[in-house]
């Protein structure tokens, strides 16, 4: 090492003297950086193979992807508002028995709870009152229509049994309309129309294939006319939603890719939305997911990274590969000697992988273990320069 006392021509007035000022200059400038060359860290560790092995250094080839991701943020995993339904009561009644219960799947139709009501009772009676008159006015009309022909029974009072016909059938719609409403099924309509067999329960059935998200009642609860019983979701698909700050808004577009960490699933992006939330400054985005695993639940809070196709070259590694020193990013890449340090540039960080836009190739190998003992050399081999 050259000691930098020499560049002090004040010691030395013979060199001083026959130098000119141009190269008292340069010499002063090449002193100065030899004199702190200390603190330049080499860009190789020699390291054999049979110390890495002692050492327990492991590499791998960095993972090409056609993906960049460009941002990370937390997301909530929501239900789409028509895959949600709302099973409720369609009579006043006291619940019998329950056969489900929260997070049971069901299908379409399979029976949930049933529930006495007399209400029902009154609604059948009703039924039948009404068939029962609709067949009084059609034998009525039956038993006049060839008086009628004959000239014997006016042309007026004709229209008026027709009339009274047309309101007794409107009348059976009605009670029909009504019982099936309050959730008696075609078979037990059927059934009452031929067989005059009350129902003494009303039964309550799943209005489509899903998973029951709440079960809001219990056995002996009485209940009201459009009493809630159970939520209902179909889970075919799902909806990630995401409050994107504004200042990163700009980078998202629609039909974007958005990846759910520790999971492997993809979500599309469909949704901008034009609002800002004024407590937050923050922008709602939406993204589908087609088809979840059943690892997905509803209202789960995930952590999702934004990511769409590149040109060029993006390589996947783990975060533990990288290396900081003085702001910049650096891994060893393996060549014959050891490792070469190399500068990296990388985007947001997946859980447990970064993303390197630039400073790698395809075919090299990196150190993924043993990095920290890397690191050491790396800047003990700085200091005994």
């Amino acid at each position: 090492m050259i000691d930098p006392v020499f560049a002090n021509f004040n010691t030395y007035p013979a060199l001083k003297s026959v130098m000119p000022s141009f190269y008292r200059c340069l010499f002063v400038c090449v002193i100065a950086v030899l004199s702190t060359s200390r603190l330049v860290f080499a860009d190789t560790v020699t390291m054999s193979i049979r110390q890495q092995q002692q050492l327990g250094v492991k590499t791998q080839q960095p993972e090409l992807s056609t993906q960049s991701s460009y941002l990370g943020l937390p997301a909530r995993v929501v239900v789409p508002p028509d895959q949600l339904y709302l099973v409720s009561a369609a009579q006043n009644g006291i619940i019998s028995k329950v056969y489900v219960g929260e997070g049971a799947s069901v299908v379409g139709n399979q029976l949930l709870l049933t529930m006495s009501s007399p209400e029902l009772l009154d609604l059948q009676h009703a039924y039948l009152q009404a068939r029962s008159q609709l067949q009084i006015e059609l034998n009525k009309q039956k038993r006049l229509k060839p008086l009628w022909k004959d000239g014997i029974i006016s042309e007026r009072r004709w229209l008026e049994l027709a009339s009274t016909v047309q309101l007794a059938r409107s009348t059976v719609q009605q009670q029909s309309s009504l019982l099936q409403l309050a959730g008696m099924s075609k078979p037990q309509l059927d059934a009452l129309r031929t067989r005059h067999r009350l129902l003494q329960s009303l039964s309550v059935n799943a209005p489509a294939k899903g998973v029951i998200l709440k079960r809001l009642v219990v056995p002996g609860q009485r209940v009201e006319t459009m009493t809630p019983l159970f939520q209902l979701a179909d889970l075919s698909s799902l909806w990630l939603e995401i409050s994107v700050p504004v200042q990163h808004i700009g980078r998202v577009s629609l039909d974007d890719q958005i990846t759910i960490e520790d999971l492997a699933v993809q979500a599309r992006v469909i949704l901008l939305s034009r609002k800002v939330d004024s407590d937050n400054q923050t922008v709602l985005v939406r993204a589908l997911i087609d088809d979840p695993p059943q690892q997905l639940r509803v209202d789960q809070l995930v952590n999702v990274v934004f990511v769409r196709s590149t040109r060029s070259p993006v390589y996947r590694i783990p975060v533990a590969a990288v290396v900081r020193q003085d702001g910049q990013r650096y891994v060893f890449v393996a060549n014959d000697h050891g490792f070469e340090v190399r500068r990296i540039d990388m985007t947001v960080a997946e859980r447990g992988f970064v993303m390197v836009t630039s400073g790698l190739s395809e075919h090299e190998r990196i150190a993924v273990n043993g990095v920290a003992v890397l690191k050491a050399a790396w800047n003990n081999s700085g200091d005994d320069d």
